[in-house]
């Protein structure tokens, strides 16, 4: 190119601003003379990131810029400044061709630090290099990688924290297997890790407790509103953390775990994971936080316990063009007591939540796990979901295919706890293609909405060998449509009221009725299944034993134990045959939370017999509060084999006492073995009745005026007037006395009422002494009440009862007003007129008008006379003086 231009007479320089050659100017933007002997580094091929510590060769790459073959040359090259031994190349290397990764040396690069290394070369051919300016290349920043064993804290640490560690990751990358193992502490730091160079499937890094213990080693920070975090993947990949404690402390926002920007492959294995205690609704206080920024897919979650926070884990996942997150893994973790919800995935395809154990006894509005938006092949297996009041134990929005079903299997799910909670158990939302096997599932509240089994739109579900169970009396099966249910078969359908399912618009009232309605269910069964306990759903119901359809896909139950290959049990558990005599006390059916129980209520318990042999002349007992014990033999009853029968205790017992009561109830018989299902146990609630108060709490008014009174302590409001609410707006003419009726949240009711006095008005009466000459004193007087407020002409304003004006003029005449309040606070008002003279006085030519000898002057508006004589007596004493 060099000399093959042709020359433009508005381009006379290149891009160093050398001038060009005005005849045959150089192709391209660098104006350059080939000389016959010149040589240069094109690049430093090595060591390039990623690199080990210790001894590493250095290559560069040697370009000929000559019109000579290049047959030797000298490469001198520095690391931080440093000169290294000189380097004296021979060989060929054809005009215009390079020679790449020739090595010139050897260094020792240590852990953690920057390395510049700079190489040039000189005499090309022996002869000198007259063009210098393409001898030199240099690279900057090169870090050695990571690979092994290192130490975070504590005494003589490899790194002293996180942030030194993840630094050095950031700087250099990995080129093997990382571990950190971390010493004992508690380390408050912010931790972003963003993409590791190197990582892979087989060059992992992993940060863990060096003891092994999770408790011993606490990351944690108090965030922000713009940094809620204590550690946040950014983008980096194959990490992971294990058995390690992670906490935030921000009372308002404390994201434990921040998952984005494609972060993917990334394990958390055996670590507690704790936020905000009560921390209600807000996504700010989610365990685990992802949302919508990027594909961060695979990442799995292992053995872990999430304690406390709003969600424990809160993944939104991303849809891009069809691409839904792949990959998501939640196994065999324990989520206790989140504000509101265990599991939060939208977005989703082919997830697996598996193995793991959801409670919660801090939020009666909960749910276990919520899907949404997700799609294909995806795994519910072998949860135990309990502890919730309102909420659903699995709310599931998710689509499979034909080919690519979803699998809800093995589950115990146990909701509607203690009161009177609208409750799901599993809620399918527009769901299609799922097999929904061996679950057992059981609705505890006495809400009639409560549903063990919540069906809207979707299709193609498959329900076979489930025990769906409502003990609070409401609807096993809710379904809007009747087209839902490819099949349904082989399950047991439990309620203890009086309306099995809902069928599109049909109320279903048992299980005969079901069948023909729906043509479905021929095999199923309708009896109590007896679960051990409310958060123990296993069973020993001997109908239950050996009563389902073999499934290919379901080879064991959710402890385990292998299924019978030929005659598996309905439900979640397979258990053992029933023996031959074995009892106990299925329900506490009676008493249930209440309002106005007394000293003499009655106990009633439902009697199971799990048995094979009926039985009869067995005893059952009774705990009252942990105090009071009461055994009973049941006598001539008898309890044929998977039967259930209601026994009433004769004794009776004192629930008057406001608060909580419980009630253990189970039953002794000597050839019972089999304790586990013996016992019942509830707690009830007396009510307190609603504490009525008014406001205002003694209310009056005056004869003609209006008053609001407001009633408080309940849910709603009858008063024996016309109202819309907890308060009325009266206008009595006499004291009325005012009757409310008052029901709370739980439908407890009380009575109170509350008095008006009306106070009569009070009796004003104005008056004044005048008429008034200029001069004279004005005196006003009031009465009727204790207080009194005067106005008039003049700007007068006065507060006294009988108030006086002085020095009196004409201003002052006019119509004075007082107010006059009582000691009720009742007004009333008058008024007086006050006149006021001036008075013209003139002499009456010498007439002695009062007969007293002295002439007078007169006062023609006053009529009053005044002696002239004296007058005049007085101005002589005067001028005499």
């Amino acid at each position: 190119m060099d000399k093959t231009g042709t020359p433009l007479t508005n381009v006379i320089t290149d891009i160093d601003g050398e001038s060009r050659n005005p005849a045959t100017p150089d192709i391209g933007a660098d104006e350059f003379s080939t000389d016959p002997d010149d040589a240069g580094i094109a690049l430093i091929s090595g060591p390039t990131m990623t690199f080990p510590e210790g001894i590493n060769p250095v290559f560069v790459k040697i370009v000929n810029n000559g019109t000579n073959d290049l047959d030797s040359v000298r490469v001198n090259w520095t690391v931080n400044g440093v000169p290294q031994s000189t380097y004296y190349w021979t060989g060929t290397i054809l005009s215009g061709g390079f020679l790449d990764s020739v090595q010139v040396g050897t260094f020792n690069f240590i852990a953690d630090t920057a390395y510049d290394i700079t190489t040039w070369t000189s005499l090309p051919n022996g002869n000198a290099d007259t063009d210098n300016s393409n001898d030199t290349s240099s690279v900057q920043n090169l870090y050695p990688a990571l690979n092994g064993v290192y130490t975070i804290g504590g005494t003589s640490p490899d790194y002293p924290t996180f942030t030194a560690a993840i630094t050095a990751l950031t700087n250099g990358g990995v080129i093997g297997n990382v571990t950190f193992n971390v010493r004992t502490g508690t380390y408050t730091e912010q931790i972003t890790i963003g993409q590791i160079l190197g990582t892979s499937a087989s060059k992992r890094i992993v940060f863990q407790s060096e003891t092994g213990d999770s408790t011993d080693v606490i990351l944690t920070y108090n965030g922000t509103s713009t940094n809620p975090f204590t550690l946040k993947l950014n983008g980096s990949d194959w990490l992971r953390f294990q058995k390690m404690t992670f906490k935030g402390t921000n009372t308002n926002y404390a994201r434990i775990i921040i998952i984005e920007n494609n972060a993917n492959h990334n394990e958390f294995y055996n670590n507690v994971i704790e936020g905000k205690l009560n921390a209600g609704t807000s996504s700010n206080h989610s365990l685990i936080f992802e949302y919508n920024n990027g594909v961060n897919e695979h990442n799995t979650f292992y053995d872990n316990h999430f304690i406390n926070g709003s969600y424990g884990i809160y993944y939104y996942g991303a849809y891009n063009s069809g691409h839904y997150v792949e990959g998501i893994e939640i196994i065999g973790n324990t989520f206790t007591n989140q504000g509101y919800q265990g599991i939060y995935l939208n977005y989703q395809n082919g997830f697996r939540i598996e193995e793991n154990i959801i409670t919660t006894t801090t939020s009666s509005n909960y749910y276990g796990i919520y899907i949404y938006n997700s799609y294909n092949g995806y795994s519910i297996i072998k949860n135990k979901i309990t502890g919730i009041q309102q909420g659903d134990g699995i709310y599931l929005s998710a689509d499979g295919t034909p080919t690519s079903r979803g699998y809800v299997i093995n589950n115990f799910i146990s909701v509607g706890e203690g009161g009177n909670f609208q409750s799901n158990g599993l809620y399918t939302y527009y769901s299609d293609y799922a097999n929904i096997y061996h679950n057992n599932i059981r609705v505890g509240s006495t809400n009639s909405d409560g549903k063990a089994l919540y069906l809207i739109n979707g299709g193609n579900i498959d329900l076979r060998n489930n025990i769906l169970a409502n003990e609070g009396g409401g609807y096993v099966i809710h379904a809007n449509a009747t087209t839902l249910f490819s099949m349904s078969d082989y399950n047991d359908l439990f309620t203890s009221g009086g309306n099995l399912a809902y069928w599109a618009g049909a109320t279903i009232p048992n299980i005969t009725t079901w069948r023909t309605t729906t043509s479905l269910d021929a095999n199923s069964i309708s009896i109590d299944p007896s679960f051990t306990s409310p958060s123990d759903l296993h069973v020993a119901q001997n109908a239950l034993d050996s009563a389902a359809v073999v499934l290919a896909i379901v080879t064991d139950d959710i402890d385990g134990d292998a299924r019978s290959a030929t005659h598996p049990d309905i439900g979640a558990d397979e258990f053992g045959a029933a023996a031959t005599d074995d009892i106990g006390v299925a329900t506490i059916t009676s008493p249930t939370n209440d309002c106005d129980f007394g000293i003499t209520e009655q106990i009633t318990v439902n009697l199971t017999n799990f048995g094979t042999s009926a039985a009869t002349g067995f005893n059952v007992t009774v705990i009252v509060d942990d105090t009071i014990t009461v055994t009973e033999n049941v006598g001539a009853l008898t309890l044929n084999s998977a039967g259930t029968q209601p026994y009433t205790f004769t004794a009776t017992f004192d629930f008057s006492v406001q608060g909580y009561h419980s009630i253990k109830a189970f039953t002794t018989m000597a050839t019972d073995v089999t304790a586990a299902n013996d016992t019942a146990v509830t707690t009830i609630q007396h009510f307190a009745s609603p504490n009525i108060t008014f406001s205002p709490a003694s209310p009056t008014i005056c004869v003609g005026g209006t008053r609001t009174i407001y009633a408080y302590g309940g849910n709603t409001y009858q008063w024996n007037v016309v109202s819309s609410g907890n308060n009325i707006t009266v206008s009595p003419l006499v004291t009325t006395t005012y009757y409310v009726t008052v029901t709370n949240a739980n439908g407890c009711v009380a009575n109170d009422s509350i008095v008006l006095v009306v106070h009569p008005l009070p009796v004003a009466t104005a008056s004044n002494t005048g008429a008034y000459c200029d001069g004279q004193t004005i005196q006003l007087q009031a009465n009727g009440g204790t207080n009194y407020s005067w106005q008039g002409p003049n700007g007068y304003a006065n507060n006294t009862q009988n108030p006086t004006i002085t020095n009196a003029v004409a201003l002052d005449a006019g119509t004075y007003y007082v107010t006059v309040t009582d000691v009720s606070g009742c007004v009333d008002s008058a008024s007086t007129v006050v006149n006021v003279t001036v008075c013209n006085e003139i002499c009456n030519n010498g007439i002695d008008d009062d007969g007293d000898g002295f002439t007078d002057c007169q006062d023609t508006d006053c009529h009053n006379n005044i002696s002239l004589s004296a007058m005049v007596q007085q101005l002589y004493a005067l001028a005499t003086a």
